[in-house]
């Protein structure tokens, strides 16, 4: 897949990184904490993905990861129109909203790769 930016790794890594560390200041078992916990293992998926094949993804992956994939972006993007456009803040959070659309796009395409359950 040609990705519209050559950004969205490094964006991808370092959106798991700062969640990583706001997940170990949260309890476990709260909401809070199993949020985070999804949206990790979610960008973690869409950053694992091959060029091409679907690697080890199973036939549950995409949809355990799309949900927290799009909420996260429609979060970003609203946050993104409140911020001054020239600030260092609206630039982060543009590469992660245009991170967040290559990996959900990802996940997509690697749906469409998986064998049908027919096939098993």
């Amino acid at each position: 897949m040609n990705a519209p930016s050559s950004d969205w790794r490094p964006a991808l890594t370092a959106m798991i990184d700062r969640s990583e560390r706001a997940l170990a200041k949260l309890a476990p078992g709260t909401s809070q904490h199993s949020l985070l916990t999804h949206r990790i293992r979610a960008l973690r998926l869409a950053l694992s993905l091959p060029e091409e094949g679907t690697g080890s993804m199973t036939a549950a992956d995409p949809a355990s990861a799309a949900v927290p994939l799009a909420s996260l972006l429609s979060k970003s993007e609203k946050a993104l129109t409140k911020l001054k456009p020239d600030s260092w803040q609206h630039a982060m959070l543009e590469r992660n909203v245009a991170a967040l659309h290559v990996a959900i796009a990802r996940i997509s395409e690697a749906t469409f790769r998986l064998p049908s359950p027919e096939g098993r």
